[in-house]
């Protein structure tokens, strides 16, 4: 099926027509079975394209008479009547197109009299100019700052013997948080302390064997290979005590520390408790930054850009007002409330600011000068142009190619081809454009101009 078959078939559908297809009984669920034809898009018995043919869709014939495209005699569009036109072999003729295969901006589409727009449906707007609002207001929650978290875990088994902070504790980097004490801990002492016996053998014989060198009772390979074992030997004793160090082991026990500075948020340990290197043991929060995160409108997206500068006014503290800006704007929008999370890092000296508040969020975007907006309805996408049609007299329709910007609720800014105060069709937009395509219905309707 071609693109432009496409197009014709969709728009058939959407009067809920089906050329020579029997429906389902009343009350009976299944799909439409199609009826055999000499060609897939021909009606067998009429002989025209399936999509067109009005003895079978006779909801079509008020459209084509409106179009000024009927012949009364046959009961059949003009263009494809097998009578009338039979070079046209049931199918419509080809529209002129601009080079990029689009209609060309400033293509006509031309009915039959005065009254058939009113017949077809159309109906009109115009475009009207706006000047947006310099802010955008949105609601915004309080969360932490993601990067100044740190959940604390304990690299050993153990027994938590002491506990040197509670919750809401400031602690700086490396604050004792607790001490644990650990089996593993004097296994692995004593594994240093055979480590460093063992050193010391190595070394006692790698001075043997140097000495042996000098007397020449033994060759050099001999004493190289007791310097490697003293160096493989030393290696390992060196990296057991680097592990007990790093740990703060001390006789079985050790310390765990702050890995950042912050305010101890949550403890999830008691004195006496066992713990694992996988248990949470504290978590950890620098609260000196949050971050404010606006559920921005989908439709106000275009406006916002990092750098903008926000004011943001909580519920809890109506009074005061804190300012930030513009870090983050998600990439992806939410499927149910169709907003887009924009992230507002605050400064948080006093630690007034708390995760979870509600309030709302100003923010400032470039000053807008007069914009034109249309309906969203109007425009209408025909291959690679975006057009709107714009009503010349009673009969003429202008297709005009435009460029898009924002959308405003349900209006769409244009950009380019349109100015201020022209009417443009909304209701019926898109019979217009099926006009402007190649194999679109009654195609010799319209003409194009340079």
């Amino acid at each position: 099926m071609t693109a432009a078959r496409f197009l014709v078939t969709m728009w058939l559908l959407g009067l809920g027509i089906g050329c020579n297809a029997e429906s389902p009984a009343p009350g009976v669920s299944g799909p439409v079975v199609a009826k055999a034809a000499a060609e897939p898009d021909m009606c067998a018995e009429h002989g025209v394209l399936e999509a067109l043919c009005t003895k079978c869709h006779p909801k079509l014939i008020p459209v084509f008479e409106a179009k000024g495209d009927w012949c009364a005699e046959h009961g059949f569009p003009e263009s494809i009547c097998p009578t009338c036109s039979p070079d046209a072999k049931g199918r419509p003729k080809l529209d002129v197109s601009a080079p990029d295969g689009a209609p060309p901006d400033g293509v006509l589409v031309n009915l039959a009299d005065p009254g058939a727009a009113e017949r077809a449906g159309l109906a009109t707007a115009e475009a009207v100019a706006r000047v947006l609002p310099d802010t955008i207001v949105a609601p915004v929650e309080l969360s932490f700052d993601a990067t100044r978290i740190a959940e604390v875990r304990g690299p050993r088994a153990g027994i938590v013997d002491e506990l040197s902070v509670d919750l809401g504790s400031v602690v700086s980097k490396g604050t004792t948080l607790l001490t644990l004490s650990s089996p593993e801990l004097t296994f692995e002492r004593s594994k240093l302390a055979g480590a460093r016996v063992l050193v010391s053998a190595h070394a006692a014989e790698l001075r043997r064997q140097q000495h042996l060198l000098k007397e020449q009772l033994i060759t050099r390979e001999s004493v190289a290979s007791a310097r490697a074992a003293w160096l493989g030997a030393k290696a390992e004793a060196d990296a057991l005590e680097a592990g007990l160090d790093a740990l703060g082991a001390a006789a079985g026990a050790f310390t765990v520390v702050a890995p950042i500075a912050g305010e101890i948020q949550t403890r999830d340990v008691v004195k006496g408790s066992a713990v694992t290197p996988e248990d949470r043991l504290f978590t950890i929060v620098d609260t000196g930054v949050v971050w404010a995160e606006l559920a921005v409108d989908e439709r106000e997206l275009g406006r916002l850009a990092k750098g903008q500068p926000v004011e943001v006014r909580l519920d809890a503290l109506p009074a005061q007002s804190f300012e930030g800006e513009i870090t983050w704007i998600s990439p992806s929008i939410d499927a149910h409330s169709r907003t887009a999370t924009v992230r507002v890092p605050l400064k948080n000296p006093s630690g007034a600011l708390r995760a979870g508040m509600y309030g709302s969020a100003k923010v400032t975007v470039s000053p807008s000068t007069s914009r034109v907006f249309v309906p969203s309805r109007a425009v209408q996408r025909a291959k690679s142009a975006t057009l709107v049609f714009v009503p010349e007299g009673t009969m003429t329709y202008v297709g005009e190619r435009v460029s898009l910007g924002m959308t405003v609720g349900d209006d769409v800014e244009i950009t380019a081809g349109l100015v201020a105060g022209k009417r443009v069709v909304t209701d019926g937009a898109f019979f217009l454009k099926t006009e402007t395509l190649k194999d679109s219905i009654g195609a010799g309707c319209c003409a194009g101009e340079d």
